[in-house]
C-alpha cells in the first residue's frame, strides 16, 4: 500500500478520509471472484474471462483509494461484454474483490434469473 501524509493532500481538491495518513493505491490487486458457476460458458472462453477481470482488477489498484471514481464502481453492478457473453459483475474495496455475479448469452435472460424463475 502506498500512503501519503494528509497535509500533502489537503487543498488540491481531493476528498479525504479523516487522519493523519491517507492510502493512495493498494499494491495488491482485487481478487476475483465467481458467485456464478459459468457452467454453460466453454471452459477456454472462463480461462480467457478470467485473465480479462483479473486486468481489469489490477488496473483498479491503481485508482487511488480517496477517487470518487470508487463511489462509482462501487453503487451498482458493472458489466463485461466479452466473447458473445454478459457477465454482471460487482466491486468491493473493502472486502477486496470483483465478484462475477451473473452472466448470459447476449439477448437472453441472466442463469440467476432463469434458476430462480423455474423453481
Amino acid at each position: 500500500m502506498v500512503y501519503l501524509p494528509r497535509l500533502a493532500l489537503v487543498g488540491k481538491g481531493i476528498r479525504l478520509p479523516p487522519g493523519r495518513w491517507v492510502r493512495v493505491a493498494d499494491s495488491e490487486p482485487l481478487l476475483v471472484v465467481f458467485s456464478d458457476p459459468l457452467a454453460d460458458v466453454p471452459a477456454d472462453t472462463r480461462v480467457r474471462l478470467l485473465k480479462a477481470l483479473e486486468d481489469v482488477a489490477a488496473t483498479l489498484s491503481e485508482v487511488p483509494a480517496f477517487s470518487l471514481v470508487w463511489d462509482s464502481l462501487e453503487a451498482a453492478p458493472l458489466q463485461l461484454d466479452f466473447e458473445g457473453w454478459r457477465f454482471i459483475y460487482t466491486v468491493s474495496r473493502e472486502k477486496g474483490h470483483l465478484r462475477v455475479r451473473e452472466h448470459k448469452l447476449r439477448g437472453i435472460t441472466p442463469t440467476s434469473v432463469r434458476k430462480r424463475s423455474h423453481r
